[in-house]
């Protein structure tokens, strides 16, 4: 513990000049000087595990926006939208979009290997993208 109101004012404010009257200063100083030592490689773990959550946050940001910054290919019901397409002429337009998806959609799932299950639920989800519905 501390001895004197010097000790304790030394010991909360390490800054404090020698005008203070308490032999134990220098003592408490170089403690100080000690803790700081001591706490300063866990800060320094802290900060390069802040800059690496950072660095990842961005770097998966900057693959988002990539990702995104490239334009998909337009769907069915877009281009039927952009065509003003309507009744019967909308219709067939979907019905042969959605007959080339399923083939193309076929294709990339031949071209992967996948059979069953797997091979139904890609094909489904790749048609309803390429449709978008």
């Amino acid at each position: 513990m501390t001895c004197c109101r010097a000790c304790i004012a030394v010991s909360f404010f390490p800054t404090l000049d020698d005008k203070t009257n308490s032999p134990h200063i220098p003592e408490l100083r170089q403690v100080a000087a000690q803790a700081t030592i001591t706490k300063l490689p866990k800060r320094i773990k802290v900060m390069k595990s802040i800059q690496t959550v950072i660095g990842v946050l961005l770097a998966s940001f900057a693959f988002g926006t990539t990702s995104v910054a490239q334009s998909p290919e337009p769907t069915c019901n877009s281009v039927a939208l952009e065509k003003k397409l309507a009744g019967a002429a909308k219709t067939s337009f979907l019905k042969k979009c959605e007959r080339e998806a399923t083939e193309k959609c076929e294709a990339a799932a031949a071209e992967r290997k996948l059979a069953g299950a797997a091979k139904n639920s890609n094909v489904k989800k790749c048609v309803k993208d390429a449709v978008g519905e």
